[in-house]
């Protein structure tokens, strides 16, 4: 069934805590090594326009290998302010990866909410048990691993790379002055978490550029690795997260033409790994919160290739 979406958060850090302590009360083998700390010191550059030798072609790869379509046909991103928190490393790094995801989606044009208590709707966890841990947060809140069919979950829950990251999205319908058109019981007006298992929201299907609905992130879970990343600095973990928070990633390992901070933890010995995010990671996310993502893919995909391909506004 569908649920209206409530003013609480989706996953309380207190459930992953107790999450995370549970799943590592089993024999430990040796301790994992933590990434390597650095100063909490942020540095905010406004990013470059692409080279003017950057084909077409290239962009295009880099938008599909970077933003996963919804179950709506839609383009996610965050519409209400982010709230991150992290926890599990030495708390140094945690503030550092917290302060980085808020910089990074403040740059990029995302909101933040900037209260001290608010309620957190990203989760960037640190742990040595990373397998442990999504079984247990599947098993008591199988929501939060994404909109999904009983033959996805294998794989949703298998942790099969350094760091990996789960959304819980949402369906929100705008009214259009006509008959409510979209199915699924999202009313216009309303934002819905998508939890049905057997069908997903539609718009009016006669026009490719319905905009009764659009879709947006409710919450982001991030788990790292600890003894997968040990040797990589906390600056490059930190914008790895932060890249992983902001937008849904199709094919993390994709290793394109154009670089990206996702490439950090991917198998590309044909280049060097970026160790923070790159002009096209900050172009891209800068385009996709610029975007109009009430089009579908097709049409949302060629809004932020324009604006990849242009620049930064001058």
């Amino acid at each position: 069934m569908w649920m209206q979406a409530v003013k609480v958060p989706l996953m309380a850090a207190a459930i992953l805590v107790g999450g995370l302590a549970a799943a590592q009360t089993a024999t430990p083998p040796s301790p994992a090594p933590s990434p390597t700390s650095v100063a909490p010191v942020i540095v905010t550059a406004t990013p470059k326009a692409l080279p003017p030798t950057t084909s077409t072609v290239a962009v295009k790869t880099y938008i599909r290998d970077h933003a996963a379509v919804s179950r709506t046909d839609r383009l996610a991103r965050w519409r209400e302010p982010i709230c991150p928190i992290t926890f599990g490393g030495p708390e140094a790094d945690n503030d550092f990866v917290t302060a980085r995801i808020k910089e990074v989606a403040a740059e990029v044009g995302a909101r933040v909410d900037s209260s001290p208590k608010c309620a957190s709707n990203v989760e960037v966890i640190f742990s040595a048990y990373p397998q442990q841990l999504i079984n247990l947060i599947y098993k008591r809140h199988p929501l939060y691993v994404g909109y999904h069919h009983a033959s996805e979950i294998k794989a949703l829950t298998t942790f099969d790379r350094p760091i990996r990251s789960w959304y819980a999205t949402a369906t929100r319908a705008y009214s259009t002055g006509e008959p409510d058109q979209t199915s699924g019981g999202v009313g216009p007006g309303q934002r819905v978490l998508d939890e049905s298992w057997a069908q997903s929201p539609s718009g009016d299907s006669s026009s490719r550029f319905d905009a009764s609905i659009t879709s947006e992130f409710a919450n982001v879970l991030i788990i790292v690795d600890q003894k997968a990343v040990a040797g990589f600095t906390i600056g490059s973990i930190a914008d790895y997260a932060a890249m992983a928070a902001l937008s849904q990633p199709a094919k993390p390992d994709a290793c394109g033409a154009l670089d990206s901070i996702l490439d950090l933890l991917a198998h590309c010995p044909a280049q060097a790994k970026p160790e923070a995010l790159t002009t096209s990671d900050k172009l891209f996310l800068k385009a996709l919160y610029a975007a109009n993502l009430d089009l579908n893919k097709s049409f949302a995909d060629s809004s932020i290739l324009r604006q990849m391909k242009q620049g930064p506004p001058k």
